[in-house]
């Protein structure tokens, strides 16, 4: 077990020029954890090269930097979690929190039952053939330069099953602030916003 608490807060980082806020120093080139590592507060920044077995994050923040190779199951009950560009992990299951998506990542399995879900508009989750499952009324918001362009943005690409997309909705934030709604379609194993329909 490997746990960073509110009581004690920190830095945990794992990977390449590991520095651990907790008493001590410790700096491994590459560093395999094989235990399951519980987050409470504080940071734990996962770097390039780390290979975890899973980690559950209640409050605090992990950070998967760019290039992770590999990456077990993330459950995330609250707190926040950051996936930086080309990070892999196996599977997220988000209870609630929030989930920064920052740049294409690959994740296999997705599960979003709740919380807030961030995109920037040139990222994408690979679902790697794995399902997509979107609990009620799942809200994305894609942080965009404008709201010009916003309609076949991939969200989601290379997926298997899908469930609960009807519940799925979009919001566009430009950098003044101003929104737009959008729908998303499944489009040859992708999800991308689409216009939302006029009414009949």
């Amino acid at each position: 077990l490997v746990s960073l608490s509110e009581g004690t807060p920190g830095i945990l980082q794992i990977g390449a020029n590991v520095t651990a806020h907790a008493g001590g120093v410790f700096r491994p080139t590459y560093c395999t954890i094989g235990l399951h590592t519980e987050v409470n507060g504080g940071t734990f920044n996962v770097n390039k090269g780390a290979t975890m077995a899973d980690i559950t994050l209640n409050s605090g923040n992990v950070n998967i930097l760019s290039e992770t190779e590999s990456v077990g199951l993330i459950t995330v009950n609250n707190g926040s979690l950051s996936l930086e560009e080309a990070a892999i992990v196996s599977d997220v299951t988000m209870n609630d929190g929030t989930l920064n998506i920052l740049g294409d990542v690959q994740t296999g399995a997705l599960t979003l039952n709740g919380g807030t879900i961030n995109f920037s508009a040139d990222s994408a989750i690979d679902l790697g053939k794995e399902s997509l499952i979107l609990g009620d009324k799942v809200m994305i918001t894609l942080n965009v330069d404008t709201l010009d362009n916003t309609e076949g943005v991939v969200l989601f690409k290379n997926m298997g099953n899908v469930d609960g997309l009807d519940e799925l909705t979009v919001k566009f934030v430009d950098a003044n602030g101003a929104t737009k709604e959008a729908a998303v379609a499944y489009s040859n194993g992708s999800v991308v916003t689409a216009a939302i329909p006029e009414p009949t």
